[in-house]
């Protein structure tokens, strides 16, 4: 905005006559940012807020209501912003990205897992899925301590990024601390299925890793314990 405070006034007059034409919300707390009176900002969007409006043009004001009440440190008033917006539409996608870092920040991570668990419904980009899901893992093993919960996620990750060797080697890792041998033994033979006949390297490799298992009775006891 080259003329900020011509921009500010501009804006201020385009509210007053239209609150719906398109940009004018948004430049007007661009401006308002720009000139340092966002808190000035925050009683005309509340009013907005307040008028008669479809759930549609809520949904528009309410993010921005809150990224006013974000960057002024009112943590708290965004957060019933964005609770309004879930009420709306429980499936945006800003407000469980905003709940995520609200969580995580309050240590609640049983409601961050929840959030996190209820977002994996929502996003498509598989680079989404595979953070959310190695960060659900993550909780789970750590402070939920729920190994089974983290075993799902990393099976996740593999779903969409096979042969990931950190994941990989972190579901090993939960398979024998968890003592689960038949599903560590059903997660080789997958990677066997999957694995070029001309690797021979890593089949071959694969293999002792079966064997070994296979061979130890503490493992596998009684008539497993037979290839």
């Amino acid at each position: 905005l080259a003329d900020v405070p011509g921009a500010l006034a501009s804006f201020e007059e385009a509210l007053a006559v239209d609150r719906r034409l398109p940009g004018v919300v948004e430049g007007y707390v661009r401006a308002s940012a720009a000139m340092g009176r966002l808190e000035d900002a925050v009683a005309p969007l509340e009013k907005i807020r307040l008028e008669p409006m479809n759930r549609a043009e809520e949904a528009r004001i309410l993010p921005i209501l809150a990224g006013v009440y974000t960057s002024l440190g009112r943590v708290d008033d965004a957060e019933k912003a964005w609770r309004r917006l879930r009420a709306i539409d429980p499936r945006s996608i800003a407000a469980l990205r905003f709940y995520e870092d609200y969580h995580e920040a309050r240590q609640d991570f049983q409601k961050l897992f929840t959030t996190l668990q209820f977002a994996l419904s929502v996003v498509e980009a598989n680079d989404e899925k595979v953070r959310i899901n190695r960060k659900m893992a993550a909780i789970a093993e750590g402070v939920l301590a729920n190994p089974d919960r983290a075993i799902e996620a990393y099976k996740r990750v593999l779903g969409v990024l096979p042969r990931d060797a950190e994941t990989e080697t972190a579901l090993v890792a939960l398979y024998e601390k968890t003592g689960k041998w038949h599903a560590l033994v059903e997660f080789y033979n997958e990677r066997l299925r999957h694995l070029p006949i001309e690797d021979v390297a890593h089949r071959v490799e694969t293999l002792y890793h079966i064997i070994d298992i296979y061979r130890d009775p503490a493992k596998l006891p009684g008539d497993d314990n037979v290839l």
